[in-house]
């Protein structure tokens, strides 16, 4: 098998007349990545951005798992300790019911949870 012939310099178009063989090439020389330096700055801020967002994403999942925490604890709060508060600021009990009145209209309300429910009289 023959000697394979490669370009003397890399970057340019070269004829196969002006091949070479390996051998009788200088060593492997990093100098043309030196004036890119923008790559290692892109490199960096990639890096810096991907450390960000690895960042926000565990804030959020830190997050995420408050909230769920809360939901649980809410879920066992006693429905029965839920009270409503009226208009004039009594306090009811969940399952209790009051009447008001307006001018136009009779009002049954009643207290359901800590929700306020209320329908005209009939």
């Amino acid at each position: 098998m023959g000697q394979v012939r490669v370009p003397k310099n890399v970057f340019l178009n070269s004829e196969t007349s002006d091949l070479t063989t390996c051998s009788q090439l200088q060593q492997m020389s990093f100098k043309p990545w030196k004036e890119c330096p923008s790559i290692s700055e892109q490199e960096s801020r990639r890096h810096r951005r991907d450390a960000n967002l690895e960042d926000s994403l565990s804030r959020a999942e830190a997050r995420i798992k408050q909230l769920e925490e809360d939901l649980r604890q809410t879920k066992n709060i006693d429905k029965a300790s839920y009270v409503c508060i009226t208009e004039s600021g009594e306090i009811k009990q969940s399952g209790d019911s009051w009447t008001l009145s307006n001018i136009n209209a009779e009002l049954i309300c009643f207290c359901q949870e800590g929700l306020i429910k209320c329908k005209l009289a009939a």
